[in-house]
């Protein structure tokens, strides 16, 4: 398979509303609307200590992977505090930096 066709396949996957690595993730906490947050969901060699990337490596990024819009999924922190968390969006682009174009 080429590289064209496995970044067609992903984008095919976001469009569908499913969260996978290289899609903006918005979410919500805890069931909370207005406790949200969005994530660009990466392989571990991209993740950056700062910023808003989210390993698929980390608890966060775990539970997020294959999740589509809508779905509510549980994970426990690294420090042992279970959350859970509802897919909001996906998105091809960081939906913040789209806002109000």
């Amino acid at each position: 398979m080429s590289s064209t066709n496995t970044i067609d396949a992903r984008d095919e996957l976001i469009l569908e509303g499913q969260a996978v690595p290289g899609a903006w993730v918005t979410v919500s906490f805890n069931g909370d609307p207005d406790d949200t947050d969005v994530f660009h969901l990466v392989l571990p060699a991209d993740a950056k200590a700062l910023g808003d990337t989210c390993s698929v490596e980390c608890p966060l990024g775990k539970a997020l992977v294959a999740a589509h819009i809508g779905e509510t999924r549980r994970y426990v922190t690294e420090s042992g505090r279970s959350m859970a968390i509802t897919v909001l969006a996906v998105d091809r682009v960081n939906p913040k930096e789209t806002a109000g174009r």
